[in-house]
């Protein structure tokens, strides 16, 4: 027989309240700002008049459209939607990974991250037995819940890794040396190019205004901050593709899926079926030998392998996992 578990989720009427307490509040001082400063007086009432709107929207939905998080054999139905609500099923195959935070659970798929907060259920105890019901579905073994909850900042990762490493310090050595290699020309074209649309994304809207009529500041004073702003971002984009390499990357590879740990905090998570290939390559950098981890989903992703040990679990991980094996498969500096 198909579980269905069925729990209230939204927010407390306090926090709806306060919510649009505030927008209204926001909403006034803008249309009383726009009486008394007359160049941006039309910026005024439509400030005033959109966020008035968000408070109305912010109370009919809460009144009209009540949030409910269900949990059956087969999926978990997330409510999600500000304007139109809707539930948006995540299959338990397709978690890579739980982040357990205490007062929130997060279920990290290859696409999304959904967050699961205490502070939404209408008790303690629903959130518990929601815990509970993805702690069996999952097949990990979740802590009990403390309403105090721990450190946000150092969540729990479940279930634990079948392999796990942190890429050597050679593998970013070499990544450098490849950047560093490339033609003058190529850095030069490709440095351009990102000049060019960061530019443009930053005049773009001035432009928009302007035809309006609604924004009058000096164009030459705008383009030179507008450049300025431009050339600051490509010299960081050219910084990073100098530098490709980032020492402590962890890589993780969990049942459903493969995650990954940048030592500045950024993630990225993959699930086997959406893997189109891999491949595990030798390249020889300051005489000796690197193992190349080579995987192909949006495009080909290229990661170091510490050792033969790891390098035979991460094979016979994918193999179990039945992803394609792509031998022709090639790291993206070498792609034409």
């Amino acid at each position: 027989m198909n579980a269905t578990h069925r729990y209230s989720y939204d927010l407390p009427r306090r926090a709806v309240a306060f919510r649009a307490a505030f927008l209204v509040a926001v909403s006034v001082l803008a249309l009383l700002l726009s009486k008394r400063f007359e160049r941006v007086a039309w910026e005024g009432v439509v400030a005033g008049v959109a966020l008035a709107f968000l408070a109305e929207i912010e109370v009919v939905r809460h009144l009209a459209y009540r949030r409910f998080l269900e949990l059956t054999d087969d999926a978990a139905l997330f409510p999600c939607g500000f304007l139109w609500p809707q539930m948006v099923a995540i299959p338990w195959a397709d978690i890579v990974r739980v982040l357990d935070y205490g007062g929130s659970l997060a279920l990290v798929t290859d696409r999304h991250s959904y967050s699961i907060a205490a502070l939404r259920f209408s008790n303690v105890e629903d959130y518990r037995a929601a815990r509970e019901f993805i702690s069996a579905k999952m097949a990990v073994a979740l802590p009990p819940y403390v309403k105090q909850g721990r450190g946000i900042l150092q969540p729990v990762v479940l279930p634990p890794p079948l392999v796990r490493w942190v890429e050597p310090e050679d593998w970013c050595r070499y990544q450098t040396h490849v950047a560093k290699s490339k033609p003058l020309l190529a850095h030069l074209r490709s440095e351009t190019w990102f000049f060019a649309r960061c530019l443009a994304f930053i005049l773009f809207p001035w432009l928009l205004l302007r035809l309006c009529q609604l924004y009058t500041t000096s164009a030459t004073g705008f383009f030179v901050l507008s450049v300025s702003a431009a050339f600051f971002f490509t010299m960081l984009h050219w910084l990073s593709a100098t530098f490709p390499g980032r020492v402590g990357t962890e890589i993780s590879f969990y049942d459903n899926g493969i995650g990954v740990s940048l030592c500045n905090g950024q993630t990225a998570d993959w699930s086997y079926y959406h893997l189109l290939g891999w491949a595990v390559i030798e390249r020889r950098f300051q005489d000796r030998a690197l193992s190349i981890l080579l995987l192909r989903a949006s495009h080909v992703f290229a990661f170091g392998l510490p050792g033969d040990t790891v390098r035979s679990q991460v094979v016979q991980t994918l193999t179990d996992k039945r992803v394609p094996h792509a031998t022709d498969l090639k790291p993206p500096w070498e792609l034409p």
